[in-house]
This record gives C-alpha cells, sequence and structure tokens, in this order.
C-alpha cells in the first residue's frame, strides 16, 4: 500500500517534469541550455518513475531490473546539470563535445558495471542484491557496494554541486532579472540534492528515495522560472567568448608587468610566433594567424608589446597610436620594422601649415604599415586598489592614412596659395606700377590737346610739345608690360586648376595609356607659336611609345618649355629638346642656354623646400612638373646644359606592353 502511495505520489512529478521537457525541446531549442535542461528534467522523471516501479517490485529480479532501469536516466541527470550550468551562466565557451565526451565515460562504466553482475558476476558496482523486508510490508533491495558505486555517487553529487555553484554565483553576482533566475535554478536543485544527502544518510536501505519527491520543487522552480521569470527568453551573455571573439586585441597586464587575461586577436598581435598555432583567419581588423589568447597568459607584456611595436608598454598612454610593419619579409614570420606614431609631431605638423612661411612635408603610410590606437584603462578591486591595467589595440590604419592625405592635401594646398598670392602679387603690382605711368603719361596728352584746343594750336601732336612725356615706343613697351603682367596672371590660374585638380584626385587618380610623342609634339608647337623671339630645336624623332599618365602630362611638357624661354636672360634664347627610349623608361629633355641654375638650388627650384615671398623656387610651374611627374611613377631633375643653362630631364616608366 505505501509502494501505491509513493507512485501516486510521483505521478505529478513524473508528468510534470516530462511536459517542462517537451516545453523546452519544442519552444526553446535554439536557446542556450534549453537542450541540455530538457535531458536533466527527462533523466530526473525518468529516475522518479523507475525508483516507483522499483519500489512496488517484490521479486530480487524485478528490483533489480528497476534498478539498472532508474540508474540509466540518473546518469544522464550530473552531466546535463553541469553542461546546461555552463551554457546558460556564460560559460559555455567551456562546452564542447570533447567535454560531453568526458562527462559520458564515468556513467558508461556504471551502467556496464550493473549489467556485469548478471551477466559476469562481477561486483564491480554491487554484489549479492537480494529483496528483504523493510518495513510496512515493503520490500528493499540489500546489495554490498562495489568500489564503483562510491566513484559514481561521488562523481553525480560533484557534478550537481558544480552546477548549484554555478547558479548561486548568478545569484550572488547578478541583479534583476538574472538575480530571481538564479535563485530559482539554485533552489530547484539544492533541495533534491540535500534530499538525496538525508536519505543516504539517515535511511540507507530504505526501499523509497527522498530525491524523487524533491524533483517537484525542481519542477515547480523550473516551470515559474520558464513561464514567469522569461528563463530562456533573456540569457546571460558569455562575455569571455565575447570579447575573445572581437576583432580588436583585448589583454590585461597586472602590477608585476605580466600577461593575465587576453582575447585570441590579442594573441595574433603579440605572442611570439613559436607560440601561435597558425590557421587562416578569415575574420576582420587584426588577421594573419589565429591563437588562443591563453596563449599570452603569463607572458611578459614589456616583451610582448616591445616585439610587436618596438615600445615600452609602460609608456602607453590612452589614445596613442602605435604603428606596425608586419610586411612577410623575414624568413621568422616576425615583424621587421616598427615604430610609434608619435602625436605631438602630428599635431605640429598641422600647426604649422598655417603659417605662411613654413610647410612640413607630410610622409605617406606604407601600404604594409598598420596603426593600432591605444585605448587604456586602470583596473580596480573593490577596495580601490590598482590590480592592473586594461588594453585594447584596434586597427585605425585607413583612418591614419586618410587623415596623412587630407593634411598631404591641405599643405600642398596652402603652398598653391602662397605662391598664388605671392606671383599675381608681383604681376599685379607690375602691371599697375606700368599702367598707373601710362595712364599719367596719356593724361598729359590730354590737357596739352586740351590747352592747345583753347589756344588755337597749331594742329601738331601733343607729344611733340611734351617734353617730359613717353615716346610711341615708350608707351608700346609700357602697355606690352602690363598684357605681359595679365597674360601671366592668367596662365597661373590655368596652372594652379591643374595643381589644384591633381591634389583633389590624390586620393583615387585615374590613369591610362597616353602617346608621348603626341603630347611632346603638342606641347612643343604650342611653344613655338607662343614665344617668336625663341629658337627651339625638336627632337630627332618623337618617340612612339606609351605610358601610365593622363591629360595633365602635357602640363609637363608645357611648363618646362615655358620655363626655359621665362628665365632666359637673353633676347633669343635656344631651347633644345631631346627624346630617348630604353628597355624601361623614355626620358624627355629640355636645355636651355639661359643662367642655369646653381648647385645648392637644384634640389628646391621644384619647390621642395620651403615655400613664401622669399622662397627661392621658380614658381608654380615647376612645384605642378615635380608633382605631375611623382604621380605617373616617374622622376624629375635638373642638370646642367652644354647649351650653358638648364636642362631638365623627365624620366617615365614605359606602360606594360609598350614597344618603340
Amino acid at each position: 500500500m505505501l509502494a501505491v502511495l509513493y507512485g501516486a505520489l510521483l505521478v505529478p512529478v513524473v508528468v510534470g517534469l516530462g511536459w517542462l521537457a517537451v516545453r523546452l525541446h519544442r519552444d526553446h531549442h535554439d536557446q542556450p541550455g534549453a537542450t541540455a535542461l530538457a535531458v536533466a528534467l527527462l533523466g530526473c522523471g525518468g529516475y522518479a518513475a523507475m525508483d516507483a516501479a522499483e519500489a512496488a517490485a517484490t521479486t530480487t529480479a524485478w528490483k533489480y531490473v528497476f534498478l539498472v532501469a532508474q540508474t540509466v536516466p540518473y546518469e544522464f541527470i550530473g552531466p546535463a546539470i553541469l553542461v546546461f550550468a555552463l551554457e546558460y551562466t556564460g560559460a559555455n565557451r567551456y562546452v564542447s563535445r570533447r567535454l560531453v565526451a568526458v562527462l559520458a565515460v564515468v556513467p558508461t562504466i556504471t551502467v556496464l558495471a550493473l549489467l556485469a553482475w548478471p551477466l559476469a558476476d562481477v561486483g564491480l558496482y554491487l554484489s549479492d542484491p537480494v529483496a528483504e523486508p523493510y518495513a510496512a510490508g515493503m520490500l528493499t533491495l540489500s546489495y554490498d557496494p562495489g568500489p564503483w558505486f562510491f566513484v559514481d555517487g561521488l562523481y553525480s553529487v560533484a557534478l550537481a554541486a558544480i552546477g548549484a555553484t554555478q547558479f548561486l554565483l548568478l545569484w550572488v553576482r547578478s541583479t534583476g532579472m538574472y538575480r530571481r533566475q538564479g535563485l530559482l535554478l539554485f533552489a530547484g536543485l539544492l533541495v533534491p540534492l540535500l534530499a538525496g544527502f538525508v536519505n543516504i544518510v539517515a535511511f540507507p536501505d530504505a526501499p523509497m528515495d527522498l530525491a524523487p519527491p524533491a524533483f517537484a520543487v525542481t519542477w515547480l522552480a523550473i516551470g515559474y522560472a520558464l513561464f514567469r521569470s522569461e528563463l530562456l527568453a533573456v540569457v546571460p551573455v558569455d562575455w569571455h567568448s565575447l570579447i575573445d571573439q572581437l576583432a580588436e586585441a583585448v589583454f590585461v597586464v597586472d602590477p608585476q608587468g605580466r600577461i593575465v587575461q587576453a582575447n585570441a586577436a590579442a594573441a595574433t598581435l603579440l605572442a611570439a610566433p613559436e607560440r601561435v598555432h597558425s590557421t587562416a583567419s578569415d575574420g576582420a581588423g587584426i588577421t594573419g594567424v589565429a591563437a588562443d589568447g591563453g596563449a599570452l597568459v603569463g607572458a611578459s607584456a614589456t616583451s610582448a608589446v616591445a616585439r610587436a611595436f618596438h615600445v615600452d608598454e609602460a609608456e602607453i598612454d590612452d589614445g596613442d597610436v602605435l604603428a606596425l610593419d608586419d610586411s612577410p619579409k623575414g624568413t621568422d614570420g616576425g615583424v621587421e620594422r616598427s615604430r610609434r606614431d608619435v602625436d605631438d609631431a602630428a599635431t605640429d605638423e598641422r600647426d604649422a601649415t598655417h603659417d605662411d612661411e613654413a610647410t612640413v612635408s607630410v610622409e605617406s603610410t606604407s601600404v604594409d604599415e598598420r596603426r593600432f590606437e591605444a585605448r587604456v584603462r586602470t583596473v580596480d578591486d573593490a577596495r580601490g586598489r590598482q590590480r592592473g591595467r586594461l588594453f585594447l589595440l584596434y586597427e585605425v590604419t585607413e583612418r591614419v592614412a586618410l587623415e596623412r592625405r587630407t593634411r598631404n592635401q591641405y599643405d600642398q594646398l596652402s603652398v598653391l596659395n602662397r605662391l598664388l598670392r605671392h606671383d599675381i602679387r608681383n604681376d599685379v603690382a607690375v602691371a599697375i606700377g606700368w599702367g598707373e605711368r601710362l595712364e599719367a603719361d596719356l593724361e598729359r596728352d590730354v590737357t596739352d590737346a586740351d590747352g592747345q584746343a583753347d589756344a588755337g594750336g597749331d594742329g601738331s601732336t601733343p607729344a611733340a610739345h611734351s617734353q617730359d612725356g613717353l615716346t610711341p615706343a615708350e608707351r608700346v613697351d609700357h602697355a606690352d608690360a602690363v598684357l605681359t603682367a595679365n597674360r601671366h596672371i592668367e596662365e597661373l590660374t590655368l596652372v594652379a586648376r591643374d595643381i589644384a585638380e591633381s591634389v583633389a584626385n590624390d586620393a583615387d587618380l585615374e590613369l591610362a595609356s597616353v602617346d608621348v610623342g603626341t603630347v611632346l609634339r603638342d606641347a612643343f608647337e604650342t611653344a613655338v607659336a607662343s614665344y617668336e623671339t625663341a629658337t627651339f630645336d625638336p627632337p630627332a624623332s618623337y618617340p612612339s611609345v606609351v605610358v601610365e599618365a593622363n591629360e595633365t602630362l602635357g602640363s609637363v611638357f608645357t611648363n618646362l618649355l615655358n620655363n626655359a624661354v621665362q628665365h632666359n636672360d637673353g633676347d633669343e634664347p635656344t631651347v633644345d629638346v631631346t627624346a630617348s627610349v630604353d628597355e624601361t623608361t623614355v626620358t624627355v629633355r629640355v636645355a636651355d642656354d639661359g643662367p642655369g641654375i646653381p648647385d645648392d638650388r637644384k634640389r628646391s627650384v621644384f619647390g621642395r623646400g620651403d615655400k613664401g615671398p622669399e622662397s627661392t623656387g621658380s614658381g608654380l610651374g615647376l612645384y605642378l612638373v615635380d608633382r605631375l611627374v611623382d604621380e605617373f611613377d616617374g622622376s624629375v631633375r635638373v642638370e646642367d646644359a652644354a647649351l650653358g643653362g638648364a636642362a631638365f630631364v623627365v624620366e617615365l616608366p614605359l606602360a606594360d606592353g609598350a614597344d618603340d
């Protein structure tokens, strides 16, 4: 009768546990821990059902059959609880197929040991089972426990205790919803554990187990958590896995300078090559090798950071930008060259561009050089004592390159602005000066003409009576000076347009195949037509080769030809143009018989040095030549010419497949 009441008591528990398991699988199968929790509930329900059947059995054989039958679901409970606890509390980084396989070892041996007694008379788990009277007409299965009996018992209790501890920590450390969920899960697991402990201590030979009835608390607690506390609707995040999956390098350094925590990206960036497991990495951000953050734990932060950036870890401040060159040049796959990007220097570069008398040359970022910005925070304990520093390094290579291109463009436009103001101001002063003299002379003629009209003049020209006036030839010279200055201003605006377009297109310059001979011939013919007093000697032949350039290649040759005439102190300048081609390069040489250029000015003549009103550069034309040739991957230099003046030599690489 007591066995029937015991079974009746367990029916709603078994049904409730089974119903919860079905709902978990049906409604929440894709949530972390749902499958493991469903398996644990089924294990509890199966164990309770078979325990009731074993209590009702009246023979040794049937009691042993139900003992084996209840042991099978019982063995699922401990491992399933542990897996659920790890997945649900944010420690699912430990859950893997290997872990599940390890957890299954003891249960498998237990079931085999139970089957070994009746089949092979092996008492590893138990021996000599026999049904004996207990109380109230009930029979209990008495047996001698074997060594594995205690191993299995301790194993199951240990797994459940670890799971309960995880829920206890969730309850203690969390707030709000997670705190309530942790309490419900801890209570639902603790009560059956205590009931089982009391059963072993107080009623070791009882035919009925106290744990199955205690599963009612498990059923009610988990049911309430599932339907009223959003148990699986809102699941704690695995912070360790989240940080480990970040593309940014994250690591923590203790006060002794050791790395105590690091994610995979940090290991990829900082770990020594021999300590990093090399595999392909498809993630964004830090790439190259995929590594386990544990490869850095215990390593010296000073050594790891210095190896990657050649910087002392202790000197890194929040906001610093570190430079890393990870080009595959070395045989060991390590870093060959690195340096620190000093923010103050960058600030000085930006500030210097606001000064009309100063210009800073901005170096472009190498394609192999990667930049990382450091975010540094102190890590304090509950008492406010510093326990270390947290570093976050995220790649800013593209941002730094964009900033440098922007600064470079700004600097070049600043130079252009100064040159325009300087040169145009000079030309305007010339035009105004000669124009005012011409205006004064014409006003004098008008005044003389009016006076002669009033006095009944003899009809002679005003100039004939003006002792201080300009002759007609001088007037023409004055007008020509004004026109020349204005034409130069017009030329400056056209050249400035070319430079501005060149600077604006710096980040996305489009090049195409351009015939050098055609462009050179057009520029040569234009120069001949523009300067009637100059003598131009054409090349023996115009090279029929192509280079990678654009329509501004004509500005290169035009400005060199104009420069040869405009800076010549002779009345009839001579300009000699030659062209030659070798296997890889086409060379165009523009020589003149002018005053030449001293050696100490042959570099600054292109505007590579300081700019300003006192600059020794030759103005916008040569500045544009230098910039355009550089964009075409060529070079330009100045030499002494055989004619006695200067010779500008332009070398351009031939396009692929170009023929002479």
